[in-house]
């Protein structure tokens, strides 16, 4: 079951498979170290990438507040809508900016932690990178696509009107490579469930045939069960740590997505009862938002998903049919772990991160539009 591999082969084969991760991260900040071929390491020139990016999206966005605010063209509430978002922009890429440079040494001992659960298997666990990478080439189209028909279709040109696009457009970039990254992250620990429940599936079978067992081989499942038990504690301790790492961010990127979605849902409706319907305007507001969705779906997906796999080991292990007490103890203290564990993933300790939260953010823009619905007709 356990074969032989070196701490350095490991370390090769997974920077290769998330170097495309590694490297999207370093551009927009969220990543603050290098990566050689033996190890990571402190980077200042990824530190003052950081605060640069920090500094110039800050002064870009308070200027595009000032001139959308002093805008006499653009209508109140779509002043308060705009103003409304870049807060909410500001917000969430300072805090994430920020966690990332806060947290930069528990984000490395992380990558060590899912690098150790290999070692520790002596097995390289396959990594599947091509989908991530046609994901981030379909989306940069994509964005480049939107951001191309509004600069063409805007009714007036002016300086922070093209920052104002530029931002939206950097902004949308920056949530799904946020998504990205915790998706990413959290399928790669996903993965290792998958092959621990594989594993303890090997052992169910193995008891579950009618041939004779020699004590040997009975004592032999038993010392691996064990360190199935072990290798699967590892993996709920890295849920824990992924949570202390990006529970903030994710906290700040559901409340971002959930104000996008909000407030452009909301100007759709405007737009559908108009006296004269503006179809560009719809088509353009919801090609803009739809991925704010489309990124909440998949972090909540691969999040609950994990769970599930998590979980499923207590169910693999209550399968195990035998008499050996050795074993017998093994099940007892592995579902044990399982039960005092309760792992899930959280933003920041507020709500749990799962299929649940995707109709609740639902229920909530229902119930937001309809108030500002409301109030917009007494303005």
């Amino acid at each position: 079951m356990f074969k032989t591999v070196t701490r350095e082969k490991v370390f090769q084969k997974f920077t290769s498979s998330i170097r495309m991760l590694l490297i999207q991260g370093q551009i927009f900040g969220l990543i603050t170290f290098g990566c050689s071929n033996r190890c990571f390491f402190p980077s200042k020139i990824r530190i003052c990438w950081n605060v640069l990016l920090n500094c110039v999206y800050l002064f870009l966005c308070g200027f595009c507040v000032y001139e959308f605010a002093s805008d006499e063209r653009i209508k109140l509430v779509i002043k308060a809508i705009i103003i409304m978002i870049l807060s909410g922009c500001i917000i969430f890429t300072e805090g994430i900016w920020i966690c990332s440079l806060i947290h930069r040494k528990k984000i490395v001992k992380f990558l060590d932690g899912i690098m150790a659960f290999d070692i520790q298997l002596k097995q390289v666990v396959n990594y599947k990178k091509k989908k991530f990478q046609r994901m981030v080439v379909a989306r940069y189209v994509y964005y480049a696509t939107i951001f191309t028909i509004i600069t063409a279709t805007s009714s007036f040109v002016t300086i922070h009107n093209v920052i104002g696009q530029f931002l939206g457009y950097f902004i949308g970039l920056i949530t799904f490579v946020m998504s990205q990254h915790c998706v990413e992250l959290v399928s790669m620990i996903k993965a290792r469930f998958v092959v621990v429940n594989q594993q303890i599936g090997g052992i169910v079978t193995y008891f579950s045939t009618n041939l004779p067992k020699r004590e040997t081989e009975v004592r032999k499942k038993s010392l691996d069960f064990g360190k199935l038990c072990s290798l699967h504690h590892h993996l709920s301790k890295l849920i824990k740590s992924f949570n202390e790492i990006y529970g903030v961010p994710l906290l700040l990127f559901f409340g971002l997505n959930f104000l996008i979605i909000t407030q452009a849902m909301f100007l759709v409706v405007g737009q559908l009862q108009a006296s004269q319907i503006h179809w560009q305007k719809i088509i353009i507001i919801v090609m803009s938002s739809v991925t704010y969705g489309i990124d909440t779906v998949a972090v909540c997906d691969a999040c609950y998903s994990t769970i599930e796999e998590a979980t499923r080991s207590g169910e693999l292990i209550h399968k195990i049919e035998t008499e050996n007490h050795d074993v017998i103890d093994e099940i007892e203290m592995f579902s044990l772990q399982i039960a005092n564990e309760q792992v899930e993933f959280s933003a920041a300790g507020f709500f749990p991160i799962n299929y649940t939260l995707i109709f609740s953010i639902i229920g909530g823009v229902t119930t937001y539009i309809i108030i500002l619905i409301q109030l917009s007709t007494t303005l």
